[in-house]
């Protein structure tokens, strides 16, 4: 157990790879659907068996590979309704295993020939179909994206057909906003644009861009700048880094925009999915069997099947956490995606979508009590940790209501929170310093040299606290070459032959560990979270 906290220490604090809690599996009352191709839908449970050979992707699939939806129902409760704003192709709303999750206007009276609501749309009942102008929101051949979307994170889930992400809550409706032809894979921008306007004037929170357009375009960029709704964009298709491949709306800069790339089912991405800086996660789109229209099942690859996996998170955890906002929504996302190797350097997170650690993450956030630092802000991504570990009580500000994030976090602070993480509790002081029972401790126990702790008050280096943790989890020295260009270390080799570290690429490609870099107060944080939590 010890030890096991102790890698989640060196992991984070270092930005490398660690374990995730709520793993799939691990909970024994998980909520299994009855839906008859449930057993296909390796993306939500993986048990390593899933098999096509309808798809271009040849991948073995890995068990555990998957955004851990069974514990992740078992962990939902159903808080304030959400609308998810689907601005695609059209819809085959007549499927019964999906009109269920059909939004509904409710200042529109189905029929009637009338603008009911006084909005500039007749009969817009389930939203609006803004390629044509008119309320029709399905044509059979033209529509199976956009449906295959929907049933993706609207199914219901029953013993009809494919389980929904959203199935098991009638909290989360989805609007159907056609912007795009199915049959040429054509749309305007100027219809995008509409379409956000419409979603967010008619109440919806999350809006699902399975779509991208080349070009920049920058009326639809002050639309989603302008919007306080949160957007999932598709990364896109092209097998390029996105610095030299740009699709958009998921290359633009913007806070409000979680950018997903299509994951394999062996935890690497599909070779055709786009990677890069303006990449955020990477979620299962590749052999995702859905819908199409009438009824018919169709398995789908592209990061346009993996934003839907991601919307209905969102949608979840903003469901279930009342009290977070999108912002805080988007942060918890990303903080809890699970690492993977394959994934690094590919995404920002460097990990996959997992739904029942983010739901988990938001509900220890949302219980926590309103703690604010002047120069912590919401947008910020340690935001989340630093607040809720405020709230609880384990981290404190200055007089001056400041947390100060860029600031160095001190060697006496790592002995702490290292001899804590390993159980050996709080440590009374011994001389005039208050770390100094800390180092006495860790100096007692081989957890520290004597010439490591002369100054406790002194930044803390990425080698130090490689040194500390390695003691700690008692790791023999390993002595083969080091996997690291920048350091040869055996404490830190042996880090790495045991996986608790993974190091990150330098421009040239060299596999570096940075080991002279300081760790911030901002760092620090997401230590001293995961140890509480």
């Amino acid at each position: 157990m010890h030890g096991q906290k102790i890698q989640k220490v060196l992991a984070l604090l270092l930005a490398f790879v660690a374990a995730v809690a709520l793993l799939p599996g691990q909970s024994a009352s998980a909520l299994v659907s009855a839906d008859p191709y449930y057993k296909y839908q390796w993306a939500l449970k993986n048990d390593g068996s899933f098999s096509t050979a309808s798809e271009t992707s040849s991948a073995e699939s890995v068990a555990g590979i998957d955004i851990g939806m069974e514990n992740a129902w078992d962990l939902y409760s159903a808080g304030r309704p959400v609308v998810i704003a689907l601005i695609d192709t059209g819809v085959d709303t007549a499927n019964s295993d999906l009109s269920g999750h059909l939004w509904v206007n409710s200042g529109e009276i189905a029929g009637n020939g009338l603008d009911d609501d006084n909005n500039g749309y007749i009969d817009d009942v389930n939203g609006w179909n803004f390629r044509s102008g008119n309320n029709v929101l399905y044509t059979p051949g033209d529509d199976d994206h956009g449906t295959h979307c929907f049933g993706t994170m609207g199914a219901a889930c029953n013993s009809v057909g494919i389980a929904g992400i959203c199935g098991y809550t009638n909290n989360i409706k989805i609007m159907v906003l056609k912007a795009f032809s199915g049959s040429t894979n054509t749309g305007k921008t100027s219809d995008i644009i509409r379409a956000i306007q419409y979603a967010e004037a008619n109440g919806a929170a999350i809006v699902n861009l399975s779509i991208g357009v080349e070009s920049y375009n920058a009326p639809l960029y002050d639309a989603i700048k302008a919007s306080r709704m949160l957007f999932i964009a598709a990364a896109g298709n092209h097998g390029a880094d996105t610095a030299d491949k740009p699709l958009y709306p998921a290359s633009y800069d913007l806070d409000n925009i979680i950018s997903v790339a299509n994951l394999d089912r062996d935890g690497t991405l599909h070779a055709s999915s786009n990677y890069g800086a303006s990449v955020d996660i990477a979620a299962p789109g590749t052999s995702i069997i859905g819908y199409g229209g009438e009824g018919q099942m169709y398995y789908m690859t592209g990061t346009s099947m993996a934003v839907p996996m991601v919307t209905a998170a969102a949608a979840l955890v903003y469901s279930c956490c009342t009290k977070l906002s999108l912002a805080q929504v988007r942060d918890v996302l990303l903080s809890s995606a699970r690492p993977l190797s394959a994934l690094a350097g590919k995404v920002t997170t460097g990990g996959m979508l997992d739904v029942a650690a983010a739901l988990a993450a938001g509900a220890r956030l949302d219980a926590a009590k309103s703690v604010s630092f002047s120069d912590v802000k919401t947008s910020d991504w340690f935001y989340s940790y630093v607040t809720e570990l405020a709230a609880a009580g384990y981290v404190a500000g200055y007089g001056d209501g400041t947390f100060r994030p860029v600031n160095s976090v001190t060697v006496g602070e790592v002995l702490a929170l290292v001899l804590t993480a390993s159980g050996n509790g709080a440590q009374a002081a011994t001389g005039a310093h208050w770390a100094s029972g800390y180092r006495d401790k860790a100096l007692s126990l081989g957890i520290a040299d004597a010439a490591e702790v002369t100054e406790l008050d002194a930044p803390a280096s990425r080698l130090f606290i490689a040194h500390c943790v390695a003691r700690a989890l008692k790791l023999t020295p390993d002595t083969a070459a080091s996997p690291f260009a920048d350091v040869d270390d055996p404490y830190v080799t042996a880090l790495y032959a045991a996986g608790y570290v993974a190091g990150s690429y330098d421009k040239a490609g060299n596999r570096v560990f940075l080991p002279d870099s300081n760790v911030k107060r901002s760092e620090s944080s997401i230590m001293v979270w995961h140890m509480v939590f």
